[in-house]
């Protein structure tokens, strides 16, 4: 069918208009939700004479609202890898449990399967340990121990010269993965906090 040439770009033109006028909606609506932002709640500030434990000041450094954002998102990144990695660790080891029993001459089918089961025992019993001391030393030694706790008892896994010696560096090392689900999601999300990405980087500072 045949099209005036001046109809043709008149619809040109108003396809564009149209597209501009949608992205400019859009990023309107976006200063409207960046004005409209919960404000920050003050840092509680130190005061000894008063008995208050707080920060330095509004622009500590430490104090992980005042972290870059390239430090936020690298800290939420490898919380967000470990805490991926321990839970894949538990049923990684089910599609080799043939080649294990062969290997290790296991004739029993329920010790084959203890083998992966045993894991998700540990991951149970570690936070009836990793939540209080968590509580009492902050939650960074606590992720940090517990995650170099497991990496030591996976590498033992590896090395296990038994199905039975495996069984119980597999319950060990499920103690040590369950450390990032204790300490990472323990401090609820206030809305300045979850605004700014801080709460991980908090909960895993202590």
């Amino acid at each position: 069918m045949f099209q005036h040439p001046e109809l043709s770009r008149a619809a040109t033109r108003a396809s564009g208009v149209s597209r501009v006028s949608r992205v400019s909606r859009i990023l309107s609506r976006r200063r409207t939700r960046e004005r409209e932002r919960i404000p920050f709640t003050p840092l509680p500030l130190s005061n000894l004479d008063e008995g208050i434990v707080g920060w330095e000041s509004q622009d500590d450094p430490a104090m992980p609202l005042n972290f870059t954002q390239r430090k936020k998102w690298l800290i939420i990144g490898l919380l967000s890898a470990i805490t991926l990695l321990t839970p894949f660790a538990s049923s990684i080891l089910a599609p080799g449990i043939s080649s294990l029993n062969r290997e290790f001459g296991n004739t029993n089918s329920i010790v084959g399967t203890m083998t992966v089961s045993v894991y998700l025992l540990g991951y149970v019993i570690g936070p009836l340990f990793l939540a209080p001391l968590s509580e009492l030393y902050g939650r960074q030694p606590v992720l940090g121990a517990a995650n170099v706790f497991f990496c030591l008892w996976q590498i033992g896994c590896a090395l296990a010269p038994s199905i039975e010696s495996l069984i119980v560096f597999r319950f060990l090392a499920g103690i040590g993965g369950a450390g990032c689900l204790v300490s990472e999601p323990s401090l609820p999300p206030t809305p300045d906090c979850a605004l700014e990405f801080g709460c991980e980087c908090e909960s895993s500072q202590g």
